[in-house]
C-alpha cells in the first residue's frame, strides 16, 4: 500500500502536480469569431489599440452604417490597414470583403472609423486591423 501512494505521488511529481482548472472566463464574456467587432491580426496591433465603442444603424434603403472608435494606447504613431466585413443575420457574409485602406493613428490620439455597406441585408460587422509595413522592409 505504501508503494503504491509513492508512486502516485511521484506520478503526480513528474507531470507537475494534480490538475487545476484555468480561471476561465463565463461562456458570455468570452469574445469568439463572430461576436468580436475588432479583429487585430498581429500582436503589435493587439497591444496598442483598444476599442472604445462600436455602433451599427440599418439605414432605410436596407444598408448597414458601422462605426467604430479606436484609441492608440502606445507612445508612438501606428500605421495600421483595415478591412470591413458585413455579415447578415446568419453570420454569412452579404459582400466581399472592402481591400485593407491605410490608416495613420497618432500616439495616444483616438479616432472614428465609418463605413457602409453597398449591398442590403447586412446587420453586422467585423474589422480587421494588421500593422501596415513599407514596401522598404
Amino acid at each position: 500500500m505504501n508503494r503504491l501512494v509513492i508512486v502516485v505521488l511521484l506520478a503526480l511529481a513528474a507531470c507537475g502536480g494534480p490538475p487545476w482548472r484555468a480561471r476561465e472566463k463565463p461562456p458570455g464574456r468570452v469574445a469568439t469569431a463572430d461576436s468580436t467587432v475588432l479583429v487585430a491580426l498581429d500582436s503589435e496591433v493587439r497591444r496598442a489599440l483598444e476599442l472604445v465603442d462600436h455602433r451599427e444603424q440599418v439605414l432605410p434603403d436596407g444598408r448597414l452604417r458601422a462605426q467604430l472608435r479606436l484609441v492608440n494606447r502606445s507612445s508612438s504613431n501606428l500605421h495600421v490597414q483595415v478591412s470591413w466585413s458585413f455579415k447578415d443575420d446568419r453570420n454569412f457574409q452579404v459582400e466581399s470583403d472592402s481591400p485593407f485602406e491605410h490608416v495613420l493613428i497618432a500616439a495616444g490620439q483616438t479616432v472614428s472609423l465609418a463605413r457602409e455597406s453597398m449591398a442590403a441585408g447586412a446587420l453586422a460587422f467585423h474589422v480587421q486591423v494588421r500593422t501596415a509595413h513599407s514596401a522598404q522592409e
